[in-house]
């Protein structure tokens, strides 16, 4: 399991806007959530393979951290690339 860079910086700054806003206790649940999403990767960190669920588990919070740095997703105007559609199988 592996993080960007980038979206650390993104959640660290994210954190910091919140505390500057008055937003503390979002701040502290966000700040939370990258900390069990960190312990997550770094636990996984020695480890080639990991069970479906456990990947799934990550994926999760990894989604749920991105979504409170980014906020909820937009509809519609923004760009799509020819691949917007293309479903996944499960």
């Amino acid at each position: 399991m592996q993080l960007q860079p980038h979206f650390l910086f993104n959640a660290l700054h994210t954190i910091g806007q919140l505390i500057r806003t008055g937003q503390g206790a979002l701040a502290v649940r966000v700040l939370a959530g990258l900390g069990d999403l960190l312990r997550r990767v770094l636990d996984g960190a020695s480890t080639q393979e990991v069970p479906l669920k456990q990947e799934l588990e990550f994926l999760r919070s990894y989604l749920d951290s991105s979504r409170s740095v980014r906020g909820p997703p937009q509809s519609g105007g923004g760009r799509r690339g020819r691949n917007a559609r293309r479903q996944v199988p499960i």
